[in-house]
């Protein structure tokens, strides 16, 4: 909401007391972006570290596997069923489930990483209000700025690498 704010804002009504607040409320939106960088680096380092364990159990699981199916091809047989309609496996991959699928009223917005909706807002205000995009750039910091544009780089990888999954 106070993102919106700044957006909402006139630029020719600024003064100091609104310019403070926006400072304020820029210097939060780059906390968030750190603590939302900081969740992605932890889950990318907790699926490495999985993935990591996982590979000894996958030869276990393809044993296992291979151990079922020769299990349900005996007892198909002793049936004397053709259909194989139950030992089909179901192609829908986990990766490409929606988790907001079955959400109802969730917009396109709603699902996308909330560092490239940043990017895109403030691509549009530099677009359409060049100069006060210069204001709002100006009250942070060089390291606030590298952080921001570091994370859209990060945000940008994790969405073309999930969309070749």
């Amino acid at each position: 909401m106070a993102f919106t704010s700044i957006l909402l804002i006139e630029p020719q009504n600024l003064n100091s007391i609104i310019l403070t607040n926006i400072s304020m409320i820029l210097s939060q939106i780059v906390r968030l972006v750190e603590e939302i960088e900081k969740t992605f680096s932890k889950e990318k380092q907790n699926k490495d570290d999985a993935e990591e364990e996982s590979e000894d159990e996958d030869d276990n699981e393809e044993k296992r596997d291979k151990l079922l199916s020769n299990y349900f091809q005996k007892a198909q047989k002793s049936m004397n069923n053709d259909d194989d309609d139950f030992l089909e496996e179901d192609d829908e991959d986990d990766e490409e489930w929606d988790e907001f699928s079955d959400l109802k009223g969730i917009t396109e917005v709603d699902k996308k990483d909330e560092i490239l909706f940043l990017r895109d807002v403030m691509a549009h205000l530099s677009t359409n209000n060049s100069s006060y995009y210069s204001q709002l750039m100006n009250l942070l910091d060089t390291n606030s700025k590298n952080l921001l544009e570091n994370s859209i780089l990060n945000a940008e990888k994790r969405s073309k690498d999930k969309s070749n999954k």
